[in-house]
Protein backbone atom coordinates (compact mmCIF):
# COMPACT_ATOMS: atom_id res chain seq x y z
CA UNK A 1 0.00 0.00 0.00
CA UNK A 2 3.08 2.32 0.83
CA UNK A 3 3.95 2.26 -3.19
CA UNK A 4 0.72 3.35 -4.34
CA UNK A 5 0.57 5.88 -1.97
CA UNK A 6 3.99 7.33 -1.97
CA UNK A 7 3.16 7.42 -6.11
CA UNK A 8 -0.09 9.54 -5.47
CA UNK A 9 1.34 11.78 -3.23
CA UNK A 10 4.80 12.45 -5.42
CA UNK A 11 1.57 13.42 -8.07
CA UNK A 12 0.44 15.91 -5.93
CA UNK A 13 3.36 17.32 -5.36
CA UNK A 14 4.37 17.86 -9.24
CA UNK A 15 1.24 19.07 -9.86
CA UNK A 16 1.41 21.79 -7.21
CA UNK A 17 4.64 22.70 -8.48
CA UNK A 18 3.59 23.06 -11.73
CA UNK A 19 0.50 25.30 -10.99
CA UNK A 20 2.68 27.60 -8.71
CA UNK A 21 4.71 27.70 -11.90
CA UNK A 22 1.93 28.59 -14.44
CA UNK A 23 0.51 31.23 -12.19
CA UNK A 24 3.78 33.14 -11.41
CA UNK A 25 4.34 33.01 -15.39
CA UNK A 26 1.10 35.26 -15.23
CA UNK A 27 0.55 38.56 -16.81
CA UNK A 28 0.34 40.98 -14.06
CA UNK A 29 -0.44 44.91 -14.50
CA UNK A 30 -1.68 46.88 -11.27
CA UNK A 31 -1.42 50.71 -9.63
CA UNK A 32 -1.34 49.30 -6.64
CA UNK A 33 -3.93 51.88 -5.63
CA UNK A 34 -1.65 54.88 -6.81
CA UNK A 35 -4.05 58.35 -7.40
CA UNK A 36 -3.39 60.02 -10.38
CA UNK A 37 -1.01 63.11 -9.66
CA UNK A 38 -2.29 66.57 -11.35
CA UNK A 39 0.62 68.17 -13.38
CA UNK A 40 1.12 71.92 -11.68
CA UNK A 41 0.89 73.91 -14.60
CA UNK A 42 -1.98 71.93 -16.69
CA UNK A 43 -5.02 71.24 -14.14
CA UNK A 44 -6.33 69.08 -17.13
CA UNK A 45 -3.25 66.84 -17.06
CA UNK A 46 -2.77 63.70 -14.84
CA UNK A 47 0.06 61.05 -14.78
CA UNK A 48 -0.81 57.60 -14.36
CA UNK A 49 1.52 54.82 -12.87
CA UNK A 50 1.54 51.80 -14.15
CA UNK A 51 3.29 48.73 -12.71
CA UNK A 52 3.80 45.35 -14.33
CA UNK A 53 5.60 42.17 -14.23
CA UNK A 54 8.04 40.73 -17.05
CA UNK A 55 4.86 38.50 -18.60
CA UNK A 56 3.50 41.68 -19.33
CA UNK A 57 2.30 42.46 -23.18
CA UNK A 58 2.93 46.25 -24.08
CA UNK A 59 -0.66 46.04 -25.18
CA UNK A 60 -1.87 44.77 -21.96
CA UNK A 61 -0.15 47.80 -20.27
CA UNK A 62 -1.54 50.40 -22.68
CA UNK A 63 -4.87 48.93 -22.11
CA UNK A 64 -4.80 49.21 -18.38
CA UNK A 65 -3.79 52.77 -18.40
CA UNK A 66 -6.91 53.63 -20.79
CA UNK A 67 -9.39 51.46 -18.80
CA UNK A 68 -8.03 54.04 -15.34
CA UNK A 69 -7.81 57.03 -17.35
CA UNK A 70 -11.25 56.34 -18.86
CA UNK A 71 -12.73 55.21 -15.36
CA UNK A 72 -10.68 58.49 -13.99
CA UNK A 73 -12.96 60.62 -16.71
CA UNK A 74 -16.22 59.44 -15.99
CA UNK A 75 -15.95 60.04 -12.27
CA UNK A 76 -14.33 63.38 -12.50
CA UNK A 77 -16.69 64.60 -15.45
CA UNK A 78 -14.00 64.90 -18.58
CA UNK A 79 -15.25 63.89 -21.74
CA UNK A 80 -12.70 63.32 -23.47
CA UNK A 81 -8.64 62.42 -22.93
CA UNK A 82 -5.29 61.58 -24.67
CA UNK A 83 -2.07 60.11 -23.73
CA UNK A 84 0.07 63.10 -24.41
CA UNK A 85 3.60 61.16 -23.32
CA UNK A 86 4.44 57.34 -21.88
CA UNK A 87 7.43 57.07 -19.52
CA UNK A 88 8.40 53.66 -18.89
CA UNK A 89 11.07 52.04 -16.80
CA UNK A 90 12.08 48.60 -16.68
CA UNK A 91 14.58 47.77 -14.03
CA UNK A 92 14.04 46.79 -10.21
CA UNK A 93 10.17 48.13 -10.27
CA UNK A 94 8.98 47.68 -14.01
CA UNK A 95 6.85 51.19 -14.11
CA UNK A 96 5.08 53.24 -16.59
CA UNK A 97 3.68 56.62 -16.43
CA UNK A 98 1.30 57.57 -18.35
CA UNK A 99 1.00 61.64 -18.62
CA UNK A 100 -3.00 62.24 -20.01
CA UNK A 101 -4.63 65.15 -20.76
CA UNK A 102 -8.31 65.57 -20.23
CA UNK A 103 -11.24 67.59 -21.64
CA UNK A 104 -14.56 68.55 -20.25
Amino acid sequence: MSCPSALLNSIRTASAIFAALTLASCAAVTSYGERPRQDALDPNKFAFSVYFNSFSQRYDIEQYAKAQAKEFAEKNGYRTFEVTNVDCVATVKNKCIYEIRFAR
